[in-house]
């Protein structure tokens, strides 16, 4: 037999004897490690796939958190408008502010507690009729407080935007579309976990 020559059989090169005939053997094995290894990359793929999609249930887990942190922003900005320029409002425009403020965050608490308990039931893997029973209850909360921020936002807007300088408004306004547009990426994932 003859070594000097590489001839490619099944896809693998290796030396083979002129005029020889494949081992079957060989043959089998390469068969078989060709198989193996396309079914580990496939499990590979298929595991990252998994791994890059959010699950409807790590959405739902997820979201308490975002709604506080949310909540969190949202009251300071509120805050910081009262303190920065409630002097210049009087008694009863600050009443007006402040009893908008705490419905803001009475909405908000209300949002986050049921986005708890959807996580909850999300994390103990509760039966699925369950979970989207309370994801769909996030979602209406949510369509609801979206529609109340809207309402406040009009009701601040006339008692607070006279008293501001043009940069002050400015500012404010970026501020508020800024929170608004947080809101609105939330409400995307709250309705993604409520689907």
């Amino acid at each position: 037999m003859v070594w000097d020559c590489y001839v490619c059989e099944g896809g693998l090169r290796e030396p083979v004897g002129k005029n020889s005939r494949p081992n079957e053997m060989k043959q089998t094995w390469r068969i078989s490690l060709a198989a193996a290894l396309i079914s580990v990359i496939g499990l590979g793929l298929s595991t990252a796939v998994a791994q890059a999609a959010p699950t409807q249930t790590s959405v739902s887990m997820s979201i308490p958190a975002e709604v506080s942190t949310f909540r969190l922003n949202v009251l300071a900005l509120l805050q910081s408008f009262y303190s920065n320029y409630g002097n210049r409002l009087s008694q009863s425009e600050r009443t007006q502010m402040s009893g908008l403020i705490n419905q803001v965050d009475q909405v908000l608490g209300t949002l986050y507690r049921q986005s708890t308990v959807s996580a909850k039931l999300a994390r103990t893997n509760a039966p699925q009729v369950k979970q989207r029973q309370a994801a769909t209850t996030v979602a209406k909360t949510y369509d609801t407080a979206f529609a109340n921020s809207d309402a406040n936002m009009k009701k601040l807007q006339p008692i607070i935007g006279p008293k501001l300088s043009f940069f002050e408004a400015l500012s404010a306004k970026s501020d508020l579309d800024q929170s608004r547009q947080e809101f609105e990426d939330l409400g995307i994932r709250i309705h993604q976990a409520a689907r």
